[in-house]
């Protein structure tokens, strides 16, 4: 058990296994086109919405308010109307 554990902690710490996660990435279709993992805020566009102008985000570093923003973009955007 101990030996798979080890073997685990060299898999992730390696710098050639690559994250299913989205971790700093602030780019919400890149995310989207990587295919991979997020934690999906969409639920709060509405909320957002209601606040009106004046949005203050208050999170510690790498927190995903990048990509947040970058999703709300997507959203509004009439460009990605397709998407």
């Amino acid at each position: 058990m101990a030996a798979n554990s080890r073997l685990l902690c060299r898999l992730l710490s390696s710098s050639s296994a690559r994250s299913p996660f989205a971790y700093g990435e602030p780019n919400f279709a890149a995310v989207r086109q990587s295919g991979s993992f997020f934690a999906d805020n969409t639920r709060f566009i509405r909320e957002v919405h209601r606040l009106g102008d004046r949005l203050v985000l208050h999170r510690p570093p790498r927190f995903g308010k990048s990509l947040f923003l970058s999703t709300l973009e997507a959203y509004y955007d009439a460009a990605n109307t397709a998407e």
